[in-house]
């Protein structure tokens, strides 16, 4: 970690794939940045409320590898005009662009709300200090800060700031980031804090002038910066949530961005206006961005081909189904695989009867199918994993995770003996007639319910566990993972923060003192607490490979939770929205400063 890190930093242990459902690799570089014209664009149009059409299943995506810690490049200052994704035409100016959420944010609350949900909203009003590069995510690049560097030891990370106004006019400085990480790091009575889980390696945050930042860690972190980039760790007005310690209306969701939020109606949308003032001069290209939110997946596609909507959006993982579907239709819309960094787990609450048992949870782990979920819930596509993304500098190869009991395939020999042991464990648990219990999931993302489908019938089919499930909204389901008033969720989880070996509060027991992190299963081994540690701050790539090892091997064994398969989903759009690439994972690349709209194109 020592040197200096300029604005812009490869990830040195990304091993790049995009997985194109024909079979082939796609392989995208940076292209050369391109310079804007200024003939007008599209003019806007009125802001759907309901479209209609039949229900159509959605899934998917794969999985690159672990970034650790960015090597130290030369300086390179973040270009003012967009990065060309094969769009050789030079940007022009205004018009408006549509996309989809797929449901409602739970509050406007962005000081502590995490859902990707918000973050569609969110991620054009607020720039974070560090961004994964738009259209090239195996970098990490500026954004608020225009440079970092990390001392020799690794436990100082100092960001110079660039100079932006808030969208009131006033003036970001240093202080606001000091008085954002205070109330992450000591969130006050009655407000739990992800942040707090997933920095705990952070010791202080200092101020050293207007335009310099200081982060003091407590020990070296091999995740720090990959976790300052991730596209939720907004920059934040001080003199907005110091005094309210909250994000309460449109009127304080007051960011530094490229769009300011003019407009927000649950249920229907939102319309975000074209930041003037924006200190990357000439940008955002388009005058407006407008997000509707449609549920049923069926109705995004329909939305999608009508022309209601430009693009299904980075929080959208259309299917193999829907790809077909939209490429039967003729139109100029492109559809591209991209990666969300997601796996469809199952969690179970490890303090509530039977799942404080073990063997219970080993049972379930060896019966479950993945083979089965990839074909069913992936429509063929796919990868097995733990809760460790299966590509990467510390992955095991496929072949490794098929050959490990409950991730054997179920009709080979291995596969019939998993069956076998989870009957015998079940039955020593005093459960061989099953039991009741109920799935908790999020309604309105295809990903959840179907995944809470596929357990449910898994754990009948195998098991004789008869699991019903209850469709929550994501403002209830969110509670129900905090207050863990569950037996068993099921979510698309990036439980690795999309990347590697990151921050896991879905399993990880809280350090003392801690105040919040998920941790929704209620999983209390601390071991698994001190080898994540252990392999975050191991600066040794061998031994930190056999932490991690020892971590995942603890993991399945004691079975937690239980994950089916990682991911490969499609995001779709019309040719005339150009310089778009869907992020890598569902809260990355949602900007759209660069972002332009070509009336010609249609």
């Amino acid at each position: 970690m020592p040197g200096n890190v300029g604005s812009r930093a490869r990830l040195p242990f990304i091993k790049v794939m995009a997985v194109c459902l024909a079979g082939s690799i796609i392989l995208r570089a940076c292209a050369p940045a391109a310079t804007p014209t200024t003939p007008p664009g599209a003019p806007s149009s009125p802001l759907p409320t309901q479209v209609s059409a039949p229900t159509q299943t959605a899934q998917a995506t794969p999985v690159p590898a672990s970034p650790g810690r960015p090597s130290s490049p030369a300086a390179t200052a973040i270009p003012a005009t967009p990065v060309a994704s094969g769009d050789s035409a030079r940007p022009k100016l205004g018009g408006t662009v549509t996309e989809i959420n797929p449901t409602p944010p739970p509050t406007l609350d962005a000081l502590w709300q995490v859902s990707s949900a918000l973050v569609i909203l969110a991620a054009p009003v607020y720039n974070g200090l560090l961004q994964y590069a738009p259209t090239c995510n195996t970098e990490i690049i500026a954004d608020l800060a225009t440079s970092w560097n990390v001392s020799p030891d690794g436990t100082k990370v100092t960001f110079q700031l660039a100079e932006a106004k808030w969208h009131d006019g006033k003036s970001f400085t240093a202080d606001d980031e000091v008085a954002k990480w205070k109330l992450w790091l000591q969130p006050p009575p009655g407000k739990a804090s992800n942040r707090a889980a997933e920095f705990t390696m952070v010791k202080d945050v200092v101020a050293r002038g207007p335009r310099t930042l200081e982060f003091q860690l407590k020990d070296p972190s091999n995740g720090f910066i990959n976790w300052i980039a991730h596209g939720n760790i907004y920059v934040m007005p001080k003199h907005i949530i110091e005094p309210d310690q909250q994000i309460s209306s449109v009127s304080k969701f007051i960011g530094t961005g490229p769009f300011r939020l003019e407009q927000y109606s649950r249920g229907v949308g939102a319309i975000l206006k074209k930041n003037k003032d924006y200190f990357r001069t000439g940008m955002p290209y388009i005058d407006e961005l407008r997000i509707v939110e449609i549920q049923d997946a069926g109705t995004q596609v329909a939305a999608l081909l009508a022309g209601r909507i430009d693009l299904t959006g980075g929080n959208i993982a259309l299917s193999r189904s829907n790809k077909e579907q939209i490429e039967r239709s003729g139109r100029a819309i492109a559809v591209k695989p991209f990666f969300r960094g997601e796996s469809v787990t199952l969690m179970m609450n490890n303090n509530r009867k039977p799942f404080d048992d073990i063997r219970v949870r080993r049972a379930i782990s060896l019966a479950v199918d993945r083979q089965k979920a990839i074909n069913i819930l992936g429509e063929g596509v796919g990868q097995v994993g733990t809760s460790f993304p299966p590509v990467g500098q510390f992955a095991r190869s496929q072949q490794a995770y098929l050959s490990l009991p409950g991730f054997r395939p179920k009709d080979s020999p291995g596969g019939q003996e998993d069956l076998r042991t989870a009957k015998q464990l079940m039955a020593e648990a005093g459960y061989s007639g099953g039991f009741k219990t109920t799935i908790k999931t999020r309604a309105g993302f295809t990903t959840y319910v179907s995944g809470a489908e596929f357990f449910a019938n898994e754990l009948s089919t195998k098991l004789g566990i008869s699991a019903s499930i209850s469709l929550e909204d994501t403002a209830k389901f969110d509670l129900t993972r905090a207050r863990r008033d569950m037996d068993m969720t099921v979510v698309a989880a990036n439980p690795l923060n999309a990347y590697a070996v990151g921050r896991n509060v879905y399993w990880m027991p809280p350090v003392k003192g801690d105040v919040a992190g998920y941790n929704e299963t209620n999983y209390g081994n601390e071991r698994s607490r001190d080898l994540y540690f252990a392999q975050e701050k191991e600066q040794n790539n061998d031994l930190r490979a056999k932490a991690i090892r020892d971590l995942e091997d603890l993991l399945i064994n004691e079975a937690p939770f239980v994950t089916s398969y990682w991911l490969v989903a499609y995001n779709a759009y019309w040719n005339h929205v150009k310089n778009y690439e869907p992020g890598w994972g569902p809260h990355n690349n949602h900007r759209f400063e660069r972002v332009w709209r070509d009336p010609d194109s249609r």
